[in-house]
């Protein structure tokens, strides 16, 4: 793909394939884009050369060969022109919805700013009220103090007293204790649809917290709790109750026992890293405030301040994605597994981008052909049980809900066969479901079991997860616009003006990402040998 600008005009320039030459001709393909800012030039050229590498596919599949229906060089020019066009139309719409969109953001904003400063003047009226009653009533107590003889510490009991009944009087004494809100919490963030692993946590961290800092009303906790939590988690070894050396000891008291083995240069233990500690403890802690103050109409010990991970803390472990060599070790394995999902979810977690628990819980009503040679997976469609009721997704985040883009090898290599062959509500993966307690456990362990049958798992470092890093570096380095990867991946937008337009994928870009060049020496071959002889097989 090619972008030339003279002056203000860009064009778009594509070459044709050496063995299509005979049937498209040797001269590129010159499509003028005309006048256009940088990125919406990159833009249209992305989509210009999706929509022709899928044109180049469909003749490469049927060995180069024209028939009736097919394109000649200057039909697929006029559909390049026509397919530019539609695009500036839309984009010329998303333009006119994004400037109404901001302009009511804005408003809504400055909404928002007077409610918060009206709240801030209320509340200082309410401070400079409490202090002044206060003030006067240490001077009361003074001057009874001289009359009467009482010692300094009976005055320092009435003041505590006052200023702990001013405490409650101003919240209004409704907050309940953290542990009465566990339970509630959780089946709130449940019915917003996150998964049972993610209940657990958000359940085992709050008591990690009340077992740390004790189980107190809501708004009687300090933001030096939540500093001191993490302070805490710096010094306990990860599986810390599995460990003899710390049976029948607390949370703290195991903390602090490593603590001093780790001073003592004795039994040193991986601990906790930073990122786990600030994301999957104090993040879950505070967030869990956030909420409940808000709807028990208390104050929010963490609201304001910055919790600081101790440097100490192990610094985490950074996700890698598969080098091309290390995608063949592991594709090469898994094209001659027996079950379906030991064979297909590595493809599809590393062309796809998905989550494992997002492919793993995929039925057969969720691909489909959007259109003719485009085919996507669908997160949108709630899950069918064998009971014919519905079913929420379990998700991650709000933006995994999504619609998201199937290359085109996967015609090739047999899974879209595979997967029309399955019922509406049947699972693509039936052997992860059938008897299996937990299914995204059981897919990770087989998953990494493969892994370090090939050779290349590193634990925390590669492992299936990485393969989301991998299919978003294959993504780049097609330079797939950063919006259209993040709706593939299901990942938050990263600025506000990305979170205007389409909330999923749309067709222009269903068609690029269905068309992005595979990384120069992966071997698909295993893949497709598989498939020759399944078909062989089925013709005899």
């Amino acid at each position: 793909m090619h972008l030339a600008r003279r002056g203000a005009v860009w064009r778009f320039q594509i070459r044709v394939p050496r063995d299509l030459e005979p049937v498209l001709g040797p001269t590129p393909i010159r499509i003028p884009i005309g006048t256009a800012t940088t990125r919406e030039a990159q833009s249209q050229a992305r989509l210009l050369a999706g929509r022709a590498e899928s044109a180049f596919l469909a003749l490469k599949a049927r060995g180069g060969e024209m028939s009736e229906d097919d394109e000649t060089r200057d039909e697929l020019i006029g559909m390049l022109k026509a397919t530019l066009e539609e695009v500036r139309k839309s984009h010329a719409e998303d333009r006119r919805q994004w400037m109404d969109l901001a302009a009511e953001e804005r408003r809504f904003h400055a909404e928002q700013l007077r409610a918060i400063e009206e709240r801030y003047r209320e509340e200082r009226a309410s401070d400079a009220h409490v202090l002044r009653s206060a003030t006067e009533k240490v001077a009361e107590l003074a001057e009874e103090g001289e009359a009467g003889g009482a010692d300094a510490g009976g005055l320092l009991e009435q003041l505590a007293a006052l200023l702990k009944e001013a405490k409650v009087a101003k919240s209004g004494g409704k907050a309940p204790s953290l542990s009465e809100c566990i339970e509630d919490y959780v089946a709130a963030k449940r019915r917003r649809g996150i998964d049972d692993k993610f209940a657990r946590s958000i359940r085992n961290r709050l008591a990690d917290f009340i077992a740390y800092a004790g189980d107190k009303p809501l708004d009687d906790y300090a933001f030096s709790d939540l500093q001191g939590f993490a302070d805490m988690l710096a010094n306990l070894p990860t599986n810390w109750m599995k460990k003899d050396l710390f049976k029948d000891l607390s949370l703290k008291e195991a903390a602090e026992k490593h603590r001093q083995l780790l001073e003592e240069g004795r039994h040193p233990l991986p601990c906790f890293g930073r990122k786990t500690i600030k994301d999957n403890y104090v993040g879950i802690v505070r967030t869990a405030f956030g909420e409940l103050c808000v709807r028990h109409d208390c104050r929010n010990p963490f609201e304001r301040g910055r919790i600081f991970v101790p440097a100490e803390a192990t610094v985490s472990v950074k996700r890698e994605a598969f080098s091309v060599e290390e995608l063949n070790r592991w594709f090469a394995l898994a094209a001659a597994e027996g079950r379906p999902d030991d064979r297909w979810l590595p493809l599809l977690g590393t062309l796809t981008g998905a989550r494992l628990a997002e492919l793993i819980y995929l039925q057969g009503k969720d691909i489909y052909e959007l259109k003719k040679g485009l085919w996507v997976a669908d997160l949108t469609k709630k899950l069918l049980l064998p009971d014919g009721r519905e079913k929420r997704r379990a998700i991650k985040t709000e933006t995994s809900i999504r619609i998201f883009a199937l290359h085109a090898v996967f015609e090739e290599v047999g899974f879209l066969d595979y997967a029309r062959r399955k019922k509406e509500g049947q699972w693509l993966f039936p052997a992860l479901h059938s008897g299996v307690a937990d299914p995204p456990s059981t897919a990770s362990k087989r998953v990494n079991y493969r892994l370090k049958k090939a050779g290349i798992h590193r634990p925390r470092e590669l492992v299936f997860h990485s393969s989301r890093h991998t299919s978003k570096d294959l993504m780049r380095i097609a330079h797939v616009d950063p919006r259209t990867i993040d709706r593939q991946t299901g990942h938050a937008p990263t600025s506000v003006g990305d979170r205007y337009g389409s909330k999923h994928l749309r067709e222009d870009e269903i068609a690029v990402l269905s068309a992005i060049p595979l990384p120069e020496g992966l071997d698909l071959g295993p893949y497709l040998r598989r498939r020759k002889e399944e078909l062989e097989a089925r013709r005899k």
